[in-house]
């Protein structure tokens, strides 16, 4: 009698585990979706302009190691952008940074902008391409 409870028993967990599991990717996949039209949204009423990198606001945290004595350094960097708009010039630094220089200072990149919110923008990168 107690083996047969034992594999109810474990046939129930097994199926809560995978339920969960379905759960937490439904939840993950609504996310990415969300992200998405976002961003092609963003896209579709973005105005393009060439801008200039001109220069990179860095950023460093300083994280514990798990389990380990001392910290971590992350350097993050963020670069400033100049474009004009039909507004006038702007000059804005990027809300998203990199652990790199994605570009170096000086040189030329496709900038999206709202042309009403022109202070919002998004540079053209790889992955805009590929999905876009």
């Amino acid at each position: 009698m107690t083996e047969g409870i034992s594999y109810l028993w474990e046939r129930i967990r097994i199926q809560w585990m995978g339920l969960l599991c379905l759960g937490i990717g439904i939840i993950v996949a609504g996310i990415g979706i969300m992200v998405r039209l976002r961003h092609l949204s963003f896209m579709q009423r973005a105005e393009v302009t060439q801008g200039e990198i001109i220069e990179y606001r860095q950023r460093t945290d300083y994280r514990q190691r798990h389990g380990k004595s001392g910290s971590r350094m992350a350097h993050y960097y963020f670069p400033v952008v100049r474009y004009s708009t039909p507004d006038g010039v702007q000059e804005v630094h990027s809300k998203v940074g990199t652990s790199w220089k994605s570009h170096q200072e000086g040189s030329m990149v496709d900038v999206f902008y709202l042309r009403d919110r022109s202070e919002k923008f998004k540079l053209k990168s790889v992955a805009d391409m590929l999905f876009s």
